[in-house]
Order: structure tokens, then sequence, then C-alpha cells
């Protein structure tokens, strides 16, 4: 009996230190066969309704993505490099361009996830592909070349943070850079942050417990467009009819009616208080919070909140309503002269309430503590 207590005791302890230690414990080739076994049954539409629930962070890679490989697919390659190159240089010059508007437009992944998954197959149809021509069209368009690219363009599709530094020194200083100092301070910021991104690899991105929700979703959308299965086909489908039904429906806020992008009632019940202006306004620029105002324009929207876990969500709604507080409350409650001054701004002000000329501080570009302390 004692023996046997024992034998539960040590039995016990081990699930104990398994539940403790979660995944790190489980044999790889235990968690691959039962991957392998779930995405069998997913095909097969077998699998349990149970088995879709996600419950712990490394799930969602299990029970999203497919661990299907093929290695003698080719990742570079001529339409690899022309591609990723030209999308480069899309992105990159216009989220520049957008980047000093007041309203910053965002290139977005998914853009050009799903146009270069049409150019990458137009050159599969259209380029020759036999004899000395094999290297430019080695066969279908495959997964690992679309991956590829997209990597390339959306890095590029952001703005250069060193651009700031740049900009403000031609803008306000009248100091110019050299073309090519400028340049190589660009390429170093960017690679110091890349760099940055190297040394936190290991306790950002390998652990299983942080998974980016973000990126599983454009590897579902690369896996859904690449691999034909009957899973697979059906989420294509889905894709590409809320995908056409988005483009004609963007046609009406966009152009046609742009007042959806931002119906609020208060507004439209009293638009000429300011009171309901700063705090239920927003369509505008720097109009006001757009507090329970209704958006119906998907490109402000965004997508986040169709992957993004609840809790994070939550987390960002609560920070929302800190501010929408913390702002009316410093601006109504009068605190630093607030009313003399307008609701939402970019401008710096001076005590009377006129824009602040800050060029009136500065002797040949450098700021001068004489003309500070006479213009406060």
């Amino acid at each position: 009996m004692e023996k046997s207590e024992d034998k539960h005791s040590n039995s016990d302890i081990s699930i104990e230190k398994k539940d403790l230690d979660g995944v790190e414990v489980t044999d790889d080739a235990i968690m691959a066969k039962e991957v392998e076994e779930f995405e069998e049954r997913l095909q097969n539409d077998e699998a349990a309704e149970e088995e879709y629930l996600v419950e712990e962070a490394y799930e969602v890679a299990l029970k999203v993505l497919s661990t299907r490989d093929e290695p003698e697919l080719e990742a570079v390659t001529f339409r690899t490099i022309f591609l990723g190159l030209g999308f480069s240089a899309f992105g990159a010059v216009l989220a520049q361009i957008y980047y000093f508007k007041p309203q910053t437009l965002l290139v977005s992944q998914l853009f050009l996830l799903v146009l270069s998954y049409w150019f990458g197959g137009a050159m599969a149809i259209l380029l020759p592909s036999r004899g000395l021509f094999r290297w430019i069209n080695p066969g279908p368009f495959n997964i690992k070349e679309h991956a590829a690219i997209i990597i390339m363009a959306s890095s590029a599709a952001v703005s250069a943070t060193a651009i700031q530094v740049i900009s403000v020194q031609d803008l306000y200083y009248n100091k110019k850079l050299n073309a090519g100092l400028a340049i190589f301070t660009l390429i170093g910021s960017q690679l110091l942050g890349y760099g940055y991104a190297g040394l936190l690899q290991d306790l950002l991105v390998k652990p299983t417990k942080c998974f980016w929700p973000t990126t599983i979703s454009t590897a579902n959308l690369f896996q859904a467009l690449h691999y034909d299965n009957q899973m697979t086909s059906k989420r294509v489908r889905l894709f590409w009819t809320i995908f056409v039904v988005m483009f004609f429906w963007e046609i009406i806020p966009q152009w046609i009616f742009p007042l959806l992008t931002g119906v609020s009632i208060f507004c439209l019940a009293n638009h000429t208080s300011p009171v309901f202006r700063n705090i239920f306004g927003g369509a505008s620029n720097n109009e006001g919070m757009g507090l329970l105002s209704w958006c119906f324009d998907w490109n402000l929207i965004g997508s986040d909140c169709l992957f993004n876990p609840l809790w994070l969500q939550v987390n960002q709604d609560i920070g929302i309503c800190l501010t929408y507080i913390l702002m009316a409350g410093v601006y109504y409650g009068n605190i630093w002269r607030a009313k003399d001054f307008p609701f939402m701004s970019q401008a710096i002000f001076a005590e009377d309430g006129s824009q602040y000329n800050q060029t009136a501080l500065l002797t040949n570009g450098k700021f001068d503590p004489v003309k500070y302390a006479e213009l406060g």
C-alpha cells in the first residue's frame, strides 16, 4: 500500500512538473506528430469543435498554421529580386511622402501581399521558362518567393526614423545635409534597428509564449493562397469575396460620401457647440476626440480587432478611456490656462495664444539663449 502511495505521489509530481514547465518538457517529435494528426483531421473535416479552441499562446501557431514545407522550392529567384526591389521602392516612396501629411497613410502589408501575388503569378505565366531563360522563370510562383518579397517590401514601406532629423534641419534651421551624409545616416539608423531586433529575438521571438498575431495572420494567408487543398480553398474564396466587397465599398466613404469616415450623432444634433465638437467630433484633423463616433471606413478602422487577443484590446481601450478623461479634465478644468489655446493642435503657441515663432530663437541655425530670455 505504501509503495502504491509513493508511486501515486511520484506520478502527481511528474504531472505537476509538466504543468509547470508547459511546452518546454514536451518532446518535439511528439508535438510534431500531434500537429500532423490535427492537420489531417482538419483537412478531412473530422476535427472536433473543441480542438479549434486556443487556450495557450503557442496553440495559435499550431492550430492556425500548417507545418508543411517543400525544401526543393527556391526562395531567391529573378522574380523575388525584381518584385522585391520594385515593391520596396514603391512602398518606401509612398510612406515617405505621406509621413509629412496630417493624415499618415501606411502602406498595408496585406496590400503588398495581394499585389505581389498577382504580379508573381503573372510573371510565372508570361515570362519564358525554357532553355537559357530557365533562371528567369523557374516554375510556378511559390510561397517562399512570395514571403521573401513581402519581407523586403514591408521592411521598406515605413518612414525611416532618421528622416526627422534631416527634415527638421532643412525646414527650420536652413541646414541641408550633404546627400552622402544623409544617405549613410539613414542606412546607419536602419541597421541599428535591425541589430537590436537580432539581439532581442531570443527574448521576444523564440519563446513559445511570445507570438505575434499580425505575423501569424500573414503567414496563414500565405498558406491559404499557395497550398491547394479543401480547407484552404474555402479560405481563399472567403478572402476574395471580402476583398471584392471591401474594394467597392471603399469608393463610397473615400469619394462619394466622405462623411461616413466619422459620423457623430451628437455633432449632427448640435453642430454649433464647441464643447460638442471637442468631445464628440473627430472626422477632421485636430477637430476633437471622436467620443462615441461611428466610422464606416475600413481603412480607418483597421484589421487589428480581428486577430489581436481580447486582453490586448481591452488594455488599449482602457488607455483610450483614460485619455478621454484626462484631456477633457485638463482642458475644461482650465489647468495651465488650457482654454486660452486650441483644444487640439500640432503647433506651439505663445503665452498670448498666438503661434510661437521658433525661428526667432535661432542665430545662424543655433539656439540663442539671449533671444529665448527676451521672447520667453
